[in-house]
This record gives structure tokens, sequence and C-alpha cells, in this order.
């Protein structure tokens, strides 16, 4: 065994024992080892981009508040004096004209309703954003996971190797082998260690690409969680029913064909023109006077019907539509190809653990006493190894692929949690 592969193996043993609940103190909000739903918490509460994401409602906020605000009233001053002829009254004359805009025909009740539609838009569509940020998460989630069960199988692979030398190198020492079946299970170890080294890289991106996500620079946690098939009860049809009214981006169409409605309504009150109340004073010099009067201003609606706010709302309203129905159908579809390829590839990797993990440790046992007897060289007796290993990743490598598939299985239904398990 290489000294290299020692030292990592050292390393990995260490990591498992602090992980196995020996906690850090000097770095106690950074957990070393975290779930699908520790990632997803941290996710929607603490990482930075997701913060950004949320200030955006600040937006709608601001518009809710200024729908509901009234037109300011005017204040007009006028001055009147005599500049030639005889004075018939008053040779000076002040009038100052208060104006207040007054919504009468709902339009202030409508643009308040049009900005809570437009809100509640918007929070939608923010939960569907969320959906697909988590939908990633959760991929480096399982690809994490699969690296450390790589290193796992691979320490397995190890020990078969360290057994497999103990007998090459009695062999030798009792001059019935050569060295050179020493060297090539040397370098059969130092292969071994370059996979593991590998599959090291892999964890560390995984993990650094779930540190990113939730805004931890220089985190690396390890994943705690099993690579396990779905539920057999659920169904395409039972997703499909959740999907059609919980979806993320099924709820996010609904809303925003409730803003166009909302729209609609608006447009349709702002046909109505605003009445202007009027109150105001005349004064007169010379011939001194005070004089009050009162009336009304508004605008005559004889061209401008809103009508291009009007047209807009309505082809808003059927783009909203159109992408509603587009978005059902291809949710439909996507839990129907996604249920189908996950339980495939679940299914191909479980027949592999029955049908050739049972027989694996036969299958060492056989190439080991084949080589004690003479029978085999030690080609062959690493031929049965790298085979035991290259089951042992193939297994993973399947696993790995049905978790992603059954990753995108829980988005396509909506399910934004850590799973049907």
């Amino acid at each position: 065994m290489s000294r290299a592969l020692s030292t990592r193996l050292v390393c990995a043993l260490i990591i498992g024992l602090l992980h196995s609940g020996v906690a850090i103190a000097a770095d106690s909000e950074r957990p070393t080892e975290i779930t699908i739903e520790d990632a997803l918490h941290i996710l929607q509460t603490e990482s930075p981009r997701w913060a950004a994401e949320r200030a955006q409602l600040g937006l709608t906020e601001a518009d809710l508040i200024q729908a509901a605000l009234l037109s300011n009233p005017s204040v007009n001053y006028n001055v009147l004096q005599l500049a030639k002829g005889a004075n018939t009254g008053a040779a000076t004359t002040h009038q100052l004209t208060v104006e207040q805009p007054v919504p009468l025909f709902g339009q202030r009740s409508a643009r308040i309703q049009a900005a809570r539609a437009a809100q509640a838009s918007a929070k939608a569509d923010l939960a569907a954003r969320f959906a697909e940020r988590a939908r990633e998460l959760h991929h480096a989630f399982v690809e994490l996971l699969g690296a450390q069960e790589k290193q796992r199988l691979l320490a397995d692979s190890l020990n078969d190797l360290q057994h497999a030398e103990a007998i090459v190198r009695g062999r030798a020492a009792a001059g019935d082998r050569s060295k050179y079946d020493v060297l090539r299970v040397s370098l059969e170890a130092r292969a071994l260690d370059s996979e593991w080294a590998s599959a090291d890289a892999q964890r560390l991106d995984a993990a650094g690409r779930i540190g990113e996500y939730l805004g931890r620079p220089g985190w690396q946690p390890r994943a705690r969680g099993d690579l396990t098939p779905i539920d057999k009860s659920q169904t395409a049809q039972r997703l499909w029913e959740y999907a059609r009214s919980e979806h993320p981006q099924v709820i996010a169409t609904h809303k925003r064909i409730a803003q166009t409605q909302a729209l609609i309504y608006q447009a349709k009150r702002e046909r109505f023109p605003e009445v202007a109340l009027q109150l105001g004073f005349m004064l007169t010099q010379a011939e001194s006077s005070v004089s009050v009067f009162a009336g009304i201003s508004t605008p005559l609606p004889l061209w401008n019907h809103q009508q291009g706010a009007t047209a807009r709302a309505h082809a808003a309203q059927t783009i909203a539509t159109q992408e509603r129905h587009a978005i059902l159908s291809e949710t439909e579809s996507a839990i129907e190809r996604t249920l189908a390829v996950s339980r495939g590839r679940h299914s191909a990797a479980a027949r592999l653990a029955h049908e050739v993990f049972a027989r694996l440790p036969e299958l060492r046992s056989m190439a080991e006493e084949s080589y004690r007897q003479g029978k085999s060289g030690v080609v062959d007796l690493l031929d049965a190894f790298r085979s035991l290993k290259d089951l042992r990743q193939q297994y993973v490598e399947g696993i790995v692929a049905a978790e992603h598939a059954e990753v995108d299985l829980l988005y396509a239904a909506g399910i934004t949690g850590s799973g049907l398990h």
C-alpha cells in the first residue's frame, strides 16, 4: 500500500470521526455535515443571492403605497389689473382657487387591487425562482453524496487489495513468485490512490458548489443522507394532481392571470375621468368686496377611453393563459418522463446490487485461492480485483444517476423539499 494512500485514508478516518459527533468549537456556525433539509433552510434564510431576490419585493410594496395615494391638490392664483378705461367696479381683482381631483368612479380601489395582484404575482415568481435554485442545490448535494460513496467503496477496494498484497508477498517470500508480482500489486495501489484523489476532487467540487449556492465561501461540508429510491406508491397521476395545484410555476401563472384581470378592471375604471372639486375666493380693490365660488372641473373623455391600456391588459391575459397551458402540459410530460427514468435507473442499480454484489466475496475468494494454488498469475488476480472495484463504482454511478432523475422528478412535481421518501 502506498504511503500517500495510507495518509489519505487516515485523514478520511479522522474526518469520519469528526462527523460522527465531535463539534468544532471554532466554527460552530458552519457544521461539517448537513442534510438536504439543512441546505435548503440555509438557502432560504441566509443566502446573499436569495436575500437580493427577496429584496425585489420592496418594489411591489412601493407600488402598492403609490396606488393608494390621492392626487395632490392644485392652487391657482390670478390677478386682474385695470390698464385703461373707466373703472366699472374694481381696478384690481385677486382670484385664488384650490382644486382637488377626486376619483369618484372607483379608480383608486382599482389601482390598489392591481398593485396587490402585482405583488402576489411577484411573490409567486419569487417562489418559482427559489424552486429552480433549490433544484440546482439538490443536484450538487446528490453529487456530493455520490463522491463520498465512491470514496467509501474505494476504501473497501483497498481492503481487498491489501489482502491480495499479503498473499502475493507471502508467495514471493516463499520463493514461489517473483518480485514482479509484488511490483504489479504496488503499481495497482498507486492507481487506486489516483482514483481516490479523483473522487476526492469530485467531492471538493460538489461541496464547493454547495458553499457557493449558500453564499459561504471556503465551506466544504459533507453530505448526510441516503441514495435510495422513491416510495413505490408514488404514481404519475398522484404527482400530477399535486403539481396541478402546488407547482410553483403553475401557481405563478395563476397569479399572473389574476394580475391581468385586475389590470383589465383598472383600465375600465380609468376610462372615467377624475372630477376635480374647486373652491375659490375673489377679492376686489377700490370697490372692496370678497366673493366665494365653487365648481367642478373634469376632462371630456371624447378621444381617450384607455383603449391602449385595455388592449394591453387583454393581451397580457392571453399571454398568461397560454403560458399556463404550456406549463401544465410540460409539467405533466416531465413527471411521466422523470418518474420512468428514476424507476428504471433505481431498478437497474438494485439488480446490480442483488445479482452481482452478493457474489463479490465469492469471486474474490476464488481468485485468491486460484493464485495460491498456482493456477493463475498475478495478472488474473489483479483483473479480479479490478472487476470488483469497477462493479462497485458502476453501482455508485448508477444510483447517483437515478437520484439525479429523482431530483428532477421532485421539482417537476413541484415538491421543493427533500423528497418523497
